[in-house]
């Protein structure tokens, strides 16, 4: 199930039951479409030390419930007095006052309740939880932030003050996310220090992002009204020390932490997406591309590789569905690898379901969470067996309704083996996509719409792939080659040399 849709039904099932009117003001906001960064922390750190995040999904869910019950009462009149949250009303204006402190008061609570009932298999691990969360929110953790951010306008402004602000009010519920993942994880002390020294600096580089943004987005970029900080007189960056030294603060932040993901073994892509998207969006120098300059990109990219082609193996539309399942999580290297020995004993449908799922598993043992992927391949063929005499079906939906099949994977398979203008979004085509300045998303399914918008229709065919293959060999996450690129010229993002 994915995350967002265990946050519409996280209120359901409890004893006693919600009250129906405080539910519905409680999934207000809690299903009104944030970035989830927090949750997306818990997740990415997880699945970087070793574990399945969908396990942790209680834990996820109150770091979310607690962040969104600060955004509604931050929102109040007796605080921030905001009427649009997210592009939205604020809670207290599409319900009442009342109704929204007590939403957050329910939200708040229900955190806890969750920790409480998750089943780590050791009560004291649960116990922990607790003990993070409400130390985190609490009155020495966010709330002490908050009250000292009511204040700030009466108080003597300085670094000192701004800082303790800054890492009580956002960064403690940053911090939250990795030390409950630390936590879940059992990791080592000295994993402890590093990702909790990353997780503080992550906390204040969000928060003057955010400061940044108060000043130079508009409502549709802010999801609010801006200017408030400096209508309401509150300490910030821009206010204590100026517009010019904030972007260089943020830009050092940035550097800083990249740096620090990229001494890393093993990429930690979700903590760059992050940090990359927060980044461009603030910048003051992003550059917006005109529609020339977008046609001159994808000019080159034929001229460069006028047919650029998938690089997984396969020999029939069916394997390549299996080859793309095969593909999440996991590079097309290491597919490749294991899908020879795969298709040589189950070439088609038919053939994979008599193969079943203990040998499909055996035979794809070196790919990534092959326990899951074994079973949804195996399920997968057997529909394709029953209802499609063992072919593919011929639209993205029926793609999308089987097994192991989600948008980006249907999406593949309509542009390869169908030629449709399709352009799944993979973490190479997101972070290409951004850099060259052709998107400025949050989101794969964002990212997707707005391409297919910008792109000359006459290069939809095959952008996807060039997207894909100039970040899996230029454009690279950790080290752009930004010397060797034919698009450095035009590139928003080049580091010149």
């Amino acid at each position: 199930m994915p995350f967002n849709r265990f946050l519409d039904t996280v209120l359901d099932g409890g004893e006693p039951a919600c009250e129906p009117g405080l539910k519905e003001a409680m999934l207000y906001s809690l299903s009104d479409g944030g970035k989830r960064v927090r949750p997306l922390i818990f997740f990415a750190l997880s699945r970087h030390l070793g574990h399945t995040p969908e396990r942790y999904y209680h834990v996820a869910a109150a770091l979310e419930m607690t962040h969104t019950y600060s955004l509604i009462h931050d929102d109040l009149p007796a605080m921030d007095n905001d009427s649009l949250r997210r592009g939205r009303p604020t809670s207290h204006i599409q319900f009442s006052e009342s109704t929204a402190i007590l939403a957050g008061d329910a939200l708040l609570t229900h955190a806890f309740y969750l920790l409480s009932v998750a089943d780590f298999g050791d009560p004291v691990v649960n116990i922990r939880l607790v003990q993070l969360l409400s130390s985190a929110s609490g009155a020495g953790g966010m709330v002490a932030g908050q009250y000292l951010d009511m204040q700030s306008p009466h108080l003597f402004p300085s670094r000192e003050l701004l800082e303790n602000i800054h890492r009580k009010k956002t960064g403690c519920l940053i911090l939250c996310a990795f030390q409950m993942a630390l936590t879940v994880c059992n990791a080592s002390k000295e994993l402890w220090l590093k990702w909790t020294e990353f997780g503080k600096k992550l906390g204040i580089f969000f928060q003057l992002r955010d400061d940044l943004m108060d000043v130079r987005a508009d409502v549709k970029a802010l999801g609010k009204q801006p200017g408030g900080d400096d209508k309401d007189n509150k300490l910030t960056y821009p206010a204590l020390i100026g517009l010019e030294a904030s972007d260089s603060l943020l830009d050092e932040l940035y550097k800083s932490l990249m740096a620090s993901l990229h001494q890393e073994a093993a990429p930690v892509p979700v903590f760059e997406e992050i940090l990359e998207s927060l980044y461009r969006s603030c910048t003051a120098t992003q550059m917006k591309l005109t529609k020339r300059a977008v046609e001159k990109i994808f000019n080159r990219f034929a001229q460069y590789n006028p047919h650029p082609q998938t690089e997984l193996k396969y020999d029939s539309p069916f394997q390549l569905l299996i080859a793309v399942i095969l593909s999440a999580q996991c590079t097309d290297a290491a597919v490749n690898k294991a899908t020879p020995a795969l298709f040589a004993e189950a070439p088609t449908a038919k053939d994979m379901v008599q193969l079943g799922v203990p040998r499909i598993r055996e035979l794809i043992a070196t790919i990534g969470l092959n326990n899951a992927k074994s079973r949804h391949i195996h399920a997968c063929s057997q529909i394709l067996q029953e209802t499609y005499s063992g072919q593919l079906p011929q639209t993205r939906a029926e793609l999308e309704n089987l097994p192991g099949v989600g948008k980006k994977t249907a999406g593949v398979v309509m542009n390869v083996v169908y030629g449709s203008e399709t352009l799944p979004v993979d973490t190479h085509v997101f972070r290409v996509s951004n850099r060259l300045g052709l998107v400025s998303t949050k989101t794969p399914e964002a990212t997707e719409d707005h391409l297919i918008k910008v792109i000359p229709r006459p290069r939809l065919r095959y952008a996807h792939h060039w997207l894909i293959l100039h970040g899996r060999y230029i454009c690279k996450a950790r080290k752009p080659l930004c010397g060797a690129c034919f698009l450095a010229d035009i590139c928003p993002s080049a580091v010149k040399e």
